[in-house]
């Protein structure tokens, strides 16, 4: 089951998953673009929204990225626009790991 980034109460969820996550080397958030490229596993946030884990566009690297750019972010197919979609299902792995999987293409 995926879920719509634009759900406010979703994004107070994930946040409040980020803060109580033990295990920093793990991501436990996947967050993706249903259209195309765009994928982000997140294992860790800050005070101020900032995230930390796997930012795949096309090439992945660990990196840090914004909470509120994610949730602005909108894909223009035709002429509807769709937020971004958290994978629900999605089964915590190592950041190390899923990295160097990501960049032998598996």
């Amino acid at each position: 089951m995926m879920a719509k980034l634009s759900n406010n109460r979703l994004i107070e969820q994930i946040i409040k998953r980020l803060k109580n996550n033990k295990i920093k080397k793990n991501a436990i958030i996947h967050i993706f673009n249903p259209y195309g490229t765009g994928d982000w596993f997140l294992s860790q946030i800050d005070e101020d929204g900032i995230a930390f884990g796997l930012c795949d566009l096309g090439y992945a690297e660990l990196g840090y990225v914004s909470i509120s750019e994610l949730e602005s972010i909108k894909i223009k197919v035709g002429k509807y626009e769709f937020p971004l979609e958290v994978d629900r299902h999605f089964t915590p792995i190592d950041l190390q790991l899923l990295a160097t999987q990501k960049r032998e293409g598996r």
